[in-house]
């Protein structure tokens, strides 16, 4: 990111480490993850906010409403790099909720004739592309 953040229109770029909503514990988790196991690589992007440091100045305003239109962006998901260049994907307001509502349809079978108050567990690789990957109700 730090190759091409100059290159784009992206406005603003958080930031955020294993450890930085644990608290105390955090501060240790990520001192480890960064120079005792060297598992983040030096990295550099002027202008960034921590998310910490994010949540905070989040805290003293007022929430307003959003009201997204199926083409906004929400996320950019950048793949892990595994079989190649690390990338990255736009996916859209829209995209979202054809997975939601694909992922309701794929499902269906299974509820059918169950109670509505069994609910679903599905764990996800948080680094996964199928982090997304949801179920409603």
């Amino acid at each position: 990111m730090q190759a091409v953040v100059r290159n784009t229109a992206i406005k603003h770029v958080v930031v955020a480490a294993m450890g930085d909503l644990m608290g105390l514990k955090g501060l240790i988790v990520n001192l480890v993850v960064r120079r005792v196991k060297k598992l983040v690589p030096e990295w550099s992007l002027p202008g960034s906010t921590r998310v910490n440091d994010a949540l905070d100045e989040g805290a003293r305003h007022t929430l307003t409403k959003a009201e997204p239109k199926p083409d906004d962006v929400p996320f950019l998901q950048y793949t892990g790099g595994t079989t190649g260049v690390a990338k990255g994907a736009t996916l859209t307001h829209c995209h979202l909720i054809a997975n939601v509502l694909q992922s309701e349809v794929w499902l269906e079978p299974v509820r059918a004739g169950r109670p509505d108050d069994q609910f679903e567990f599905v764990w996800r690789r948080l680094r996964h592309r199928l982090y997304f990957t949801t179920s409603s109700r």
